[in-house]
């Protein structure tokens, strides 16, 4: 019979120790990480998170060093500064609660969104169960910073585009899991099932699929709010968020100088964009402000499990050649990543100030010429009475005036290029006594002029 130490006995008192508190110190050491690993290992005994608390098995959670708490504070201050602070812009609608739609598709960005929000979330469900009460320290424009409670409940939403077999179901059953051991209601819309124009067999591609998320996720949270204030008439705005971050923002910048961007728009993605006009409903992207290699530290430091894309590593699309191929390059000739993100960074920062002081300048034109910028649609653009050219005002209300025109068919939307635009003033200046005229524009949309009136329509035959 092997001889025990110390050190072993010392161990089986602590293992088998009778007593509650030995017991409750073993369970308070456990880490949220390590339980979300043995939920996706083996079948739990039990429901970890509890409607009471969605966190609860989290509440002795113990941080490895700096990476979670940097990627969870900026989080924090990307829902609370940026977000929040601009989508709730009157003391009223910061009093009344919303609906938060994270699009999770189980990859690494999506679920560090996910954990990151449950992070912030954990114990802070009301005592009637209905909302999330979350302390933020808002900005708002009247009283400058303000620190209140924001209400919101939480719903997922995963889109399963059925492109890669099995994998995409894998990912449905992963997603599912994750909202079930939080108790986040979940929903799940699958390619050629849930959408009746997919139903017609329409071919799938980028495009395709973008609109196909973008519109059933705009009804989903549609008819959340709906069903809700059926109840209680307090529930009227939402906000749908997407995992995009930094490292997207630069790709798409990037994306942008090669398909020729006008020098006002050289940005990236933005934090916020409207779904309506009324700015009820909105995309958010609370991780703007995070790397890839950030998010990555913070599944990896609570060894959190996720779901890779391997089409993501596929030349096929323009933007993986970007990531993949393109700003590696960039990265080796200008001496590091960082100096490039640098760069980047300083450009977006010019082109803003310059884009800013022209859209206010555009807006006083519009003034002028009695021009309701906020409500275009199909209405006609009127040239000025006697011109040589366009100057770069002009030229900028007929840049805005074309792509909102454009943009009132959403299955055909069409943002009009530089080139495009440039092609327009050639073909003004160029034949000045040439009154009557159509020009294609791209993807269907034909600009017409009849004397001093432009006007722009949709034709299906001459759509490229």
């Amino acid at each position: 019979m092997p001889k025990i130490t110390n050190n072993r006995l010392s161990f089986v008192i602590f293992v088998f120790g009778s007593t509650a508190m030995a017991y409750r110190f073993v369970y308070g050491l456990r880490t949220y990480s390590g339980n979300m690993k043995r939920v996706f290992m083996s079948k739990p005994r039990e429901n970890l998170f509890h409607r009471s608390s969605p966190f609860k098995a989290a509440r002795g959670v113990l941080y490895n060093g700096k990476v979670e708490d940097m990627f969870v504070e900026k989080l924090r201050q990307s829902l609370c500064c940026n977000i929040l602070s601009e989508f709730l812009d009157s003391e009223k609608e910061l009093m009344n609660p919303l609906i938060i739609m994270l699009n999770v598709s189980g990859g690494s960005d999506s679920v560090a969104m996910f954990h990151g929000i449950m992070f912030l979330i954990k114990d802070c469900l009301d005592s009637l169960n209905q909302y999330y009460e979350l302390p933020c320290e808002i900005l708002s424009p009247e009283k400058g910073k303000m620190c209140l409670t924001i209400r919101f409940q939480i719903h997922v939403v995963h889109f399963d585009h059925c492109q890669r077999g099995a994998e995409s179901t894998a990912d449905r059953v992963f997603v599912k899991k994750l909202c079930d051991n939080a108790n986040i209601p979940y929903h799940c819309l699958i390619w050629g099932e849930d959408d009746c124009d997919n139903k017609m067999n329409i071919r799938f591609s980028q495009e395709t699929a973008r609109n196909w998320r973008k519109r059933n996720v705009q009804t989903i949270l549609e008819k959340l709010i709906s069903d809700r204030n059926s109840f209680h008439d307090d529930l009227h705005r939402g906000l749908i968020f997407t995992a995009h971050h930094a490292d997207d923002s630069d790709e798409t910048m990037m994306l942008k100088i090669l398909r020729g961007a006008h020098v006002s728009n050289l940005s990236g993605i933005s934090s916020l964009s409207y779904c309506t006009k009324d700015k009820t409903y909105a995309f958010a992207r609370p991780l703007l402000n995070i790397r890839k290699d950030e998010i990555i530290s913070f599944l990896k430091c609570h060894n959190l499990s996720w779901r890779e894309d391997e089409s993501n590593l596929s030349s096929k699309y323009l933007r993986n050649r970007v990531r993949n191929e393109l700003l590696p390059l960039i990265h080796d000739m200008v001496g590091g990543k960082e100096i490039f993100q640098k760069r980047l960074k300083n450009l977006k920062e010019q082109s803003l100030m310059f884009k800013q002081d022209l859209d206010i300048r555009t807006e006083k034109y519009f003034e002028d010429y009695n021009f309701n910028s906020n409500d275009m649609g199909f209405i006609p653009f009127i040239l000025p009475p006697s011109f040589s050219h366009l100057d770069i005002v002009q030229l900028n209300a007929l840049h805005q005036w074309a792509c909102r025109c454009m943009a009132v068919m959403e299955e055909n939307k069409h943002i009009l290029d530089y080139s495009q635009l440039q092609r327009i003033h050639l073909q003004l200046i160029n034949y000045p006594n040439n009154k009557k005229w159509t020009l294609n524009i791209g993807k269907g949309w034909n600009l017409k002029r009849d004397r001093q009136i432009l006007e722009i329509y949709f034709s299906k035959s001459s759509r490229k």
